[in-house]
């Protein structure tokens, strides 16, 4: 079995909006990121915060900072009384190339989904998405 945990790195705790307030309850007080709680998610967050597939292809570098702004909305977000368990892995942990970073990421994925988890992923550049 792929290790999806030595080859991620965990989300900043300071991402997960708290508001303490048992009739506002928000994803980020819902949302694990304990290593422990994987096994009983039916969802699983990941990403790659990267951008170096934009600078190849002449874009606008900045994408390496999407995941961490989208965390930080996300988890400020209501939780609707959803009733399913979400992990937040965290990151891809980025290698020398982009195409070492691509294999990592596309393990760790395979693992994911070989686990039975639906899967949220978060960019990085386009080329996260469908690498090209």
């Amino acid at each position: 079995m792929f290790d999806i945990f030595q080859n991620t790195t965990r989300p900043k705790p300071q991402l997960f909006f708290e508001k303490n307030d048992a009739s506002d309850v928000r994803l980020g007080e819902i949302v694990s990121a304990q290593p422990e709680d994987y096994e009983n998610a039916e969802i699983v967050i990941l990403s790659c915060a990267q951008d170096e597939g934009v600078a190849r292809n002449k874009g606008r570098i900045g994408a390496a900072l999407a995941p961490d702004q989208i965390r930080a909305q996300f988890y400020k977000l209501t939780d609707f009384g959803i009733n399913v368990k979400i992990f937040d892995i965290g990151d891809t942990i980025i290698q020398k190339t982009l195409e070492q970073t691509h294999d990592v990421h596309t393990k760790i994925i395979g693992q994911i989904l070989r686990d039975e988890k639906r899967l949220i992923i978060l960019g990085g550049g386009n080329d996260v998405s469908y690498s090209d």
